[in-house]
């Protein structure tokens, strides 16, 4: 008899632990939904420094450790030297540099609360505070869980779920009230945030990090832009200048003189070397943009030409590529307008239903789109890059460049710049090309007492409005989609 209670009582603890631990498995499992982006899975974070490290030379950035600020942000336990502040001009590498950092906070310290993050105005999913904080909260959530203090992190991640009702985290004060409460338990902890000069609405992003508890550390790079100066000029800062990074640029040139025959031939070696050590002028951006267009030459004389030009700052080699890519195919009107980056799928729907519209001949019989993704790559020469089947710019410095006006020197490659507004009217067009030819059910009409009508959108309607739009310059977005509204309701008011 003593033998079957204890058997019953066995039998119920075990009963009791599998549904504690259901119970955990749920909650696990609605947080990481919670804390997840829009359009990437949860652990998307890790891709951008992964990246910017492949271009990182080794033993490189080690220069920053011994600079004398970040010896001070280090060891002082001040409040006002809890957050570094490193800021350079475009394309001065500051991005490699968070790579560094992050992966030397991780070395140094493996049982912490280190996280991190980089910002893309290109995307929307990596542009806002939301954005921000909800990614550091997911990294310290996992880094938790083999600590202690796990339990209370989750039981409030849980009930602030309850608490918002909400399928994703979007109230910036709720998810920094969590991460404030429980990061500082943890120590050393340090937060390294890349690019916030890229991030929307900088200012609530840097007052919330100030606003954390406890001894953590944070470190920002950014462009010195006025707004961010004026939050951050009381805190310890450092600018990155050219003589800085000069040992890590040279370093990084002979390793690509290194891995390409063209520019490891003794005719040219030197010359590569030499040129482009004396005139980087600590732009890390302009002599990777280079060396590409130096290994894509196919003759030592090709290379010897190409030094004899070099263009000046990241300006002038962008023109050097779009005056290149006359007559070829250009995709970044469409890139450059959008909320987040194309995947290329996506892509070569779009611009298959645009250049269609536009009857160009561009398209086979079958009308089957005929470029690879390297094709589109190559054709886009150095500006964009194809990762994981997803295109975007290659840096901010392309987009801003590709929608600004340029004067007359741009005539050569004006068609290839992008105006906003015009470049939103194709993509409009195209998205409502794709609903005309993919709509097979009648839809429903919500702003008006019609109950169903049939959508009807005339090819030749869309072609004439693009052509009106493209030819008087001006922002017709909305002017189109209420146009096709009204275009539909009316045709659906003479079938009734």
């Amino acid at each position: 008899m003593p033998v079957a209670l204890g058997a019953g009582m066995d039998w119920e603890i075990q009963l009791r632990r599998r549904s504690i631990a259901r119970q955990m498995s749920r909650v696990k499992k609605d947080i990481t939904v919670w804390l997840a982006p829009t359009s990437y899975d949860v652990d998307y974070y890790v891709n951008d420094p992964a990246i910017a490290k492949a271009l990182r030379h080794p033993k490189s950035y080690q220069w920053i450790l011994g600079k004398s600020q970040f010896v001070e942000f280090s060891s002082s336990l001040l409040p006002k030297d809890a957050l570094l502040w490193i800021h350079a001009k475009p394309g001065a590498g500051k991005t490699i540099l968070s790579s560094f950092l992050v992966e030397h906070y991780q070395s140094e310290y493996i049982h912490s609360g280190n996280v991190f993050y980089f910002c893309k105005n290109t995307d929307a999913d990596k542009n806002s505070p939301v954005a921000v904080i909800r990614s550091l909260l997911y990294q310290f959530y996992k880094s938790a869980e083999s600590q202690d203090g796990n339990d209370s992190l989750s039981s409030d991640l849980d009930q602030a779920i309850d608490a918002s009702g909400q399928h994703k985290a979007v109230n910036l004060a709720t998810m920094l009230g969590v991460f404030s409460a429980h990061i500082g338990k943890i120590l050393p902890s340090v937060i390294v945030l890349d690019a916030l000069d890229e991030c929307q609405d900088p200012e609530s992003l840097i007052q919330g990090l100030k606003s954390l508890k406890g001894s953590v550390k944070v470190i920002v790079t950014s462009r010195k832009e006025s707004q961010l100066d004026t939050e951050l000029r009381d805190n310890v800062s450092i600018e990155i200048m050219p003589e800085d990074v000069d040992t890590d640029i040279v370093a990084f040139i002979e390793s690509k003189i290194l891995a390409s025959r063209t520019l490891s031939h003794h005719l040219v070696r030197s010359l590569v070397l030499t040129r482009l050590s004396n005139t980087h002028g600590g732009m890390f951006l302009w002599v990777y943009l280079i060396l590409k267009e130096l290994k894509s030459c196919i003759s030592v004389a090709q290379v010897q030409d190409t030094l004899d030009r070099l263009p000046k700052g990241l300006d002038g080699i962008y023109q050097n590529i779009l005056q290149r890519l006359q007559n070829t195919l250009s995709i970044s009107s469409f890139d450059l307008c959008v909320k987040r980056p194309l995947r290329i799928d996506e892509l070569k729907q779009a611009l298959s239903l645009h250049y269609d519209t536009e009857g160009h001949t561009l398209l086979v019989e079958d009308q089957y789109f005929p470029y690879s993704d390297k094709d589109i790559e190559l054709i886009c020469g150095s500006l964009v890059s194809v990762r994981n089947g997803i295109l975007q710019v290659i840096h901010l410095t392309v987009k801003e460049f590709l929608r600004s006006s340029h004067g007359p020197d741009s005539y050569s490659y004006s068609d290839l710049l992008t105006d906003p507004r015009s470049a939103s009217l194709r993509l409009t067009l195209v998205c409502l090309k794709c609903i005309w030819i993919n709509c097979k059910e009648p839809m429903l009409d919500l702003d008006s007492g019609i109950q169903r009508l049939d959508l009807v959108i005339e090819p030749s309607y869309l072609e004439s409005r693009c052509k009106k739009a493209m030819s008087r310059k001006a922002s017709f977005e909305l002017n189109v989609f209420g146009d096709c509204s009204r275009y539909c309701r009316a045709r659906g008011q003479r079938k009734k």
